[in-house]
């Protein structure tokens, strides 16, 4: 394949990231402003608790569609046919194994996660249980979207994935803003919700079917082997993925525990960031392949740091941007997003979860590289320091000061990933960061810093 073409692939599908990542923002954007505005405070806050069974939910997957892409991409580029269909016949015997313990786990939901939050009305109890049943049930169906998911993208063809997730988001939304506008509480949104989500996964299989439908044909019996491949490299994905469950997906529940009338509040905030990361991580994610591209050849390993130098540089003026921007305008974003009855609530909050996802995703870059090189294994202990103190920090301060505890948690968890870097991470990396203090010096990483500081006390 010539470079020509290799760079044309890498376009091609970063233009597709991008236009996926822009139409997940979109679809976080509307969902909330569209259901806050036909529910009440309360009832939203409980909408708010029973959609993060679709994050703990999401966990289930273990890596599965990276391992996908990576083992099917291997034999694309080798032209072989055959071990394509291995992957394919071992992806669909351990995705079926883990949509078996997804419907487990949501039993263990149903029945223990209502316990946690005993400010909500005893009357809605039934309701919230019910709709946990509803999104669970969903959200483990819609594991075996992962893959064909990974399939299409190990074939270079990321538009067909992105196109199935944006016809779906909108029909979501259509059908969620039709029942709204007719009175629909929560079981019957909880209900189109899981069933408009769910037509992922019949989308993508029809996908395959009509794309590469050699991949599925004579499948023969399953490898043992390549099984035990894909569960090994899944395993490896697993700690990263618990270690982002940690930083990113508890802290509503935390919220809802010690600060339950502050759940919608935090709620809309940590939409807001979803959104900034997701963009962020459409925008970086080509570093992915082009950094594997470098590495391969041992004459151009040596510009791997200037990629990273790059691409931080990038990252991190695009963070400034976005939180200076929070900062001056967050108010009428938020009246023009909301209304006014919710802006004050949740600019605050909105402010310190923006500092410490800037902080965070400062490492962003790196994160994408060390995937690219296969060294994610060097980090793997400091990334589930990162999510353990993110975890203590908002638990002890949500037991304080309620959802602003929470807030800060997340931000304490962010600096204790920042430094892990530079006292662990990156002098065990020294392919991608051979040089500290002149990484730290051209990237432009010490100018986050005071921007923090200057909002924090301002």
């Amino acid at each position: 394949m010539t470079t020509a073409s290799l760079r044309n692939i890498f376009l091609k599908n970063a233009v597709a990231n991008v236009i996926g990542g822009i139409g997940s923002a979109l679809f976080n954007l509307l969902l909330p402003a569209l259901v806050v505005r036909y529910l009440g405070k309360l009832e939203f806050s409980v909408w708010s608790l029973a959609l993060q069974v679709l994050i703990y939910l999401q966990l289930f997957g273990f890596g599965l569609q990276t391992a996908m892409t990576k083992f099917i991409a291997h034999a694309h580029e080798l032209n072989d046919l055959d071990d394509q269909r291995k992957t394919m016949k071992a992806g669909l015997v351990i995705v079926t194994g883990f949509v078996f313990v997804a419907m487990f786990a949501v039993t263990v939901l149903v029945i223990f996660y209502p316990l946690l939050f005993k400010n909500i009305p005893p009357e809605l109890i039934g309701e919230f249980r019910i709709c946990i049943s509803l999104l669970g049930i969903s959200a483990a169906w819609q594991l075996f979207a992962l893959i064909p998911m990974g399939v299409f993208v190990g074939l270079h063809r990321n538009i067909i994935p992105v196109s199935g997730q944006l016809f779906v988001r909108m029909f979501s939304l259509l059908a969620l803003w039709l029942v709204l506008k007719n009175g629909a509480g929560l079981l019957v949104l909880s209900l189109t919700m899981a069933l408009s989500s769910a037509l992922i996964v019949p989308i993508n299989f029809l996908a395959i079917r009509r794309w590469a439908s050699a991949l599925i044909t004579a499948l023969g019996p399953m490898e043992k082997k390549r099984f035990g491949d894909l569960l090994k490299y899944c395993g490896n994905l697993a700690i990263w993925n618990i270690a982002m469950l940690l930083v990113n997906g508890l802290s509503i529940m935390i919220v809802g525990h010690f600060d339950f009338k502050n759940v919608a509040a935090y709620s809309l905030a940590s939409t807001v960031i979803a959104i900034m990361i997701g963009l962020q991580q459409a925008i970086i994610s080509p570093l992915l392949p082009a950094g594997a591209k470098l590495n391969a050849r041992e004459e151009t390993r040596h510009e791997l740091p200037k990629l990273m130098i790059s691409a931080t540089r990038i990252c991190i003026a695009g963070l400034i941007l976005s939180v200076i921007g929070l900062y001056f305008f967050g108010v009428n974003f938020l009246q023009a997003w909301l209304g006014k009855g919710y802006s004050e609530d949740i600019l605050k909050l909105l402010l310190i979860l923006a500092i410490a996802n800037m902080i965070r995703n400062i490492a962003l870059p790196y994160s994408m590289l060390l995937l690219a090189i296969n060294m994610q294994k060097q980090v793997r202990l400091t990334v589930f320091v990162e999510g353990v103190v993110t975890l203590l920090a908002s638990i002890t301060l949500g037991y304080q000061y309620g959802a602003f505890g929470v807030a800060y948690g997340a931000l304490i968890g962010s600096l204790s990933g920042f430094f892990c870097n530079y006292m662990f991470n990156f002098s065990s990396t020294r392919l991608i960061v051979p040089d500290i203090f002149l990484f730290t010096l051209k990237s432009g990483v010490f100018l986050s810093l005071p921007v923090a500081a200057f909002i924090l006390v301002f």
